[in-house]
């Protein structure tokens, strides 16, 4: 009753006293809700995190929001009809080969199955997945992949709100929502539409202001450097404060059969000639990170399990004690019931007992993915307030790298 009473209140009426009493009261529940949210935050040990991480990220957050992303509508229309073009090029293709339907379970069992490829899509725990991860590992089998990739990822594009234009501002500008702790880690997340992870190919779509332009800073190799400085291996630590770290990873890990020459080249040289060998580096050391088990790296490098088992242990055995770090990680976290980031929040298990082995894995991801997550909202604030003086913004925060706009004489 009394909050339909605002509704119809009059413009110049005046308020009657339980209006008043009303209204008052919301604002001494807020209060007295303050002041029991500060005692649990710091009985939780997460003020200091709430105060100098979170709350700053509110703002700038916001701002994002508020600023938007300004797309040109005449690359929107052009982009959208080829997509659509494509889109019956591949499936005519596809349907050649025998596979009309490419989100169809029975379907792709069936077509992998006549091409002698369905083991390349078992799971771990038995059956077959066909999701992006598998086919990517898989792109090099045969031509088929790729293009059903191509074509899974056009139909998710054309099947964003992005297209229809409905989401587009009077200002001529996205302005998605930027969810700020969407996801275990505490990054943020985006939708309506979800703008950073349709990926590069509605990049030239996005255009500056005129007289502006769009740059992007990239936290490089961020979480390398976190896991190195959390889990205090030395030698880590001396890598990633060098050059390109998954350069001189591939440097001490193929030491042996490298070519004599090799020694001499900068990290561009060898990343151009030993581009493979870098790339293995990279999808160990994140597969540490993440903990990827042998079976999900064997699929992804193309490799046994085995083998894969074996290069798994090879790589640790350069840093021990980032090996020994994990496994105390996992086994004080399941004792404690939580993972602790740099900030002091902690992540807790749902139940006591013997962890999972999801549980494990994030037991010891955690303190660097949610310590890298306290380290880009940080540079992010600094950034916001920082690009004021300018005339630059944010404009998306994305995995490690922020995307800006700011005049072109300062970028």
């Amino acid at each position: 009753r009394l909050q339909g009473s605002f509704l119809r209140h009059g413009i110049d009426e005046p308020f009657s006293e339980e209006q008043i009493k009303y209204a008052a009261a919301d604002a001494i529940a807020a209060a007295q809700l303050y002041r029991r949210q500060i005692q649990l935050a710091v009985t939780d040990g997460c003020l200091e995190h709430l105060q100098t991480v979170e709350m700053p990220w509110v703002v700038t957050n916001a701002r994002m929001t508020w600023d938007g992303v300004r797309v040109d509508k005449n690359r929107l229309k052009d982009l959208a009809d080829s997509c659509k073009t494509q889109v019956g090029v591949l499936e005519e293709q596809l349907s050649r080969q025998g596979l009309n339907n490419v989100n169809s379970y029975p379907q792709m069992q069936t077509f992998f199955h006549g091409l002698g490829l369905l083991d390349s899509f078992s799971k771990a725990g038995g059956g077959y997945s066909f999701d992006d991860d598998h086919l990517k590992s898989a792109e090099n089998l045969d031509p088929s992949v790729p293009r059903i990739r191509a074509l899974r990822k056009i139909k998710r594009l054309l099947a964003d709100k992005l297209f229809t234009g409905e989401l587009i501002g009077a200002d001529g500008r996205l302005h998605p929502e930027h969810r700020q702790l969407g996801s275990e880690s505490g990054r943020n997340s985006m939708r309506w539409p979800n703008i950073g992870g349709i990926g590069r190919a509605l990049r030239p779509v996005v255009v500056p202001e005129p007289g502006y332009c769009i740059g992007e800073v990239d936290l490089s190799q961020i979480e390398v450097g976190i896991a190195a400085a959390v889990y205090g291996d030395a030698d880590l630590i001396r890598m990633f404060n060098g050059q390109d770290v998954y350069v001189a990873m591939a440097r001490k890990y193929y030491e042996s059969t490298l070519d004599a020459t090799a020694v001499a080249f900068d990290d561009s040289e060898f990343k151009k000639k030993y581009g493979q060998l870098r790339d293995n580096m990279k999808v160990y050391t994140l597969a540490i990170i993440y903990g990827i088990t042998d079976f999900g790296l064997a699929r992804q490098l193309n490799i046994s399990r085995e083998r894969a088992a074996d290069e798994q242990q090879r790589f640790l055995a350069m840093f021990p004690q980032l090996a020994a770090a994990l496994l105390e990680a996992s086994a004080y976290g399941a004792i404690q019931g939580y993972a602790t980031i740099c900030s002091g929040l902690r992540r807790h298990r749902k139940a006591p007992g013997r962890p999972t082995t999801w549980e494990t894995n994030w037991l010891k991801n955690t303190p660097v993915q949610g310590s890298a997550c306290v380290v880009f909202k940080v540079a992010g604030n600094r950034l916001h307030q920082r690009y004021k003086h300018y005339g630059a913004k944010l404009i998306l925060a994305l995995h490690d790298a922020f995307i800006f706009e700011c005049p072109v004489e300062h970028l």
